[in-house]
This record gives structure tokens, sequence and C-alpha cells, in this order.
């Protein structure tokens, strides 16, 4: 008896280790393209290109200007502030759900599929309620692409099975659509999802 306990412990800590494993470890390099009319000012802040890195179960998103890293294990969301002075707002999950502007939340998966990046990609649409107004996004994910649970801290993404390598968002009358056209595995520097020197850090409470 004390033997076969101990082969499945052996065993349980061999898979668990395995399933620890598996979490991806890299960066997502996207191509955005702009559908619609921006004004000048704003086409020129847009960059053709964002990337997204990820470490054991972390994420760090450098879009549209701003720097965001969602934490799975901690279960927070850092956004960086840059103005007068640089601030970090660590945010917990509970946090943002008391502070979400965005309701009834559901997501649609359908039938449709393509290859993203050497990636074959299942069609979602999420759709949502925002300031009275229903919202209805479609995007493309991989579930081979494991990110642990690190996007339970953006809304949008929070109910999709997988990494989204495809997806869009609505700005101004225009339509963004960001594309990954690059996913590599590699190493990543633990340093980028530290808050920086020189950075208040700001808390927010539950």
């Amino acid at each position: 008896m004390i033997n076969r306990c101990l082969f499945f412990s052996v065993v349980l800590l061999i898979a668990g280790t395995v399933s620890a494993q598996k979490l991806f470890t890299g960066k997502v390099v996207y191509e955005v393209v702009v559908e619609g009319d921006l004004s000048p000012i704003v086409a020129s802040a847009i960059p053709e290109k964002v990337e997204t890195t990820i470490r054991e179960g972390m994420i760090r998103e450098d879009i549209l200007g701003q720097t965001l890293i969602y934490d799975g294990e901690k279960k927070t969301r850092t956004v960086f502030v840059e103005g007068g002075k640089r601030v970090a707002v660590v945010q917990t999950l509970q946090e943002i759900l008391m502070q979400e502007k965005i309701t009834d939340l559901a997501v649609q998966e359908t039938d449709e599929s393509k290859m993203i990046a050497n990636f074959l990609c299942k069609k979602a649409v999420v759709s949502y309620l925002l300031n009275d107004e229903t919202i209805v996004q479609s995007l493309y994910y991989s579930d081979k692409i494991k990110v642990g649970e690190a996007y339970q801290m953006n809304t949008i993404f929070r109910n999709i099975n997988g990494f989204p390598l495809e997806y869009e968002i609505y700005m101004k009358g225009a339509r963004l659509l960001f594309r990954a056209v690059e996913v590599q595995m590699e190493k990543v520097d633990k340093k980028k999802f530290l808050i920086p020197k020189g950075y208040d850090v700001y808390m927010t409470e539950d």
C-alpha cells in the first residue's frame, strides 16, 4: 500500500510538472490594420506592429502607447501611466470586476477556423454591453498557446479557451485589426514584468 501510494504521488508530481511546462514563454508580434477614418494625429500614433510578451503565466502588452502586465498567479493587472509623473497602478481581479463597465459578456464558438502564424485558430464571437450599447467583436484563437489564467483580468478574452492570434477593437469610428505575424518561443527576461525604478506604485483596494 505504501509503495502504491508513493507511486501515485510520483505520477501526480510528474503530471503537474509536465502541465506547468506547457505554459508558453516567448513573444507574439501582431500587425495592425486600420479600417475606417481616423484623424491624422490619431492615425500617426497607431504603430504598424505591436508585441505581446509571455513568461510563466504572465503577459505583457505594449499596445497603442500603453503597457499592461497581467499576472495569472497573483490575479493582478498592472497599468503603467505616463504623465507628469510615472505611475504603476496595480489592480486585483476583484477590483477590476467591481469597476468594470462591461456587462452581459457572452462568447459564441463557431465552426470557422484558419491558419494564423502557423497555428490553426478557431473563431469565436464575443458580445457585451458597454454604456447600454451592444458591442460585437470576432476573434481567432489557438488552444495550443497556454498562458494560464493571465487573461482573467482582460474582459474581452476572459472566457476564451486559448490565446487570441487575431482580434479587433473599435475606436472613434474605425476598426483596428490585430493579426499575429510571428509567434516565437524564446527566453524572456523576468525584468520585463517588474515595475521599473522611478514609478510610483498605487495599489487599488478591493
